[in-house]
C-alpha cells in the first residue's frame, strides 16, 4: 500500500513538472529582443569611458526606449557587499548545509571573514546536533547490533 501511494505521489509530481510552463520564456523572440536592447546599452557604456546609466538617460534616451529599468536596483539588499543569496544569514548556511554551506559563504561573501566565522559556528552547531542525535540513538539501544 505504501509503495502504491508513493508511486502515485511521484507520478503526480512528475506530471506537474511536465505540464509546467513559464509564459515569460515561451516566446524566444521577445526574450531575444529584450536582451538586444540591453546589449546596445552595454556596448555604449563600454565604448564611452565613465558613462553610467544616468549618463545614458541624460544623453542617449533613445537607447532606453521600451525598457523598464529600476533606478534603485543597485541598492537592493542582495547587491550589498557581503550579503549572501536570498539574504540567508551565514549561520544558517553553515548550520543547514554544513561544509557545503561554509564553502558557499566563503565563495560568495567577498572575503568577509566575519561571515565565514559565523558559518563555521553554524557548521559546528550542526555537527554537535547530529553527533548528539547519533549518540543518543546508539545509547537508547537502537544502535547495537550483534
Amino acid at each position: 500500500m505504501k509503495r502504491s501511494i508513493l508511486l502515485l505521489l511521484f507520478l503526480g509530481i512528475f506530471q506537474n513538472f511536465c505540464n509546467a510552463s513559464d509564459a515569460t520564456f515561451n516566446d524566444a523572440e521577445s526574450v531575444k529582443a529584450e536582451f538586444e536592447k540591453l546589449d546596445k546599452i552595454e556596448s555604449y557604456i563600454n565604448q564611452n569611458e565613465g558613462a553610467t546609466l544616468e549618463y545614458v538617460r541624460a544623453n542617449k534616451p533613445e537607447l532606453l526606449v521600451g525598457l523598464d529599468l529600476d533606478p534603485h536596483a543597485a541598492n537592493t539588499p542582495a547587491t550589498v557587499k557581503g550579503d549572501l543569496p536570498g539574504n540567508i544569514p551565514p549561520f544558517a548556511w553553515g548550520c543547514c548545509l554544513s561544509v557545503i554551506g561554509v564553502a558557499a559563504v566563503y565563495f560568495t561573501s567577498d572575503n568577509d571573514k566575519e561571515a565565514v566565522k559565523k558559518s563555521l559556528f553554524g557548521c559546528a552547531v550542526n555537527g554537535l546536533v547530529v553527533g548528539g542525535g547519533c549518540l543518543l540513538y546508539s545509547l537508547l539501544g537502537n544502535g547495537y547490533y550483534y
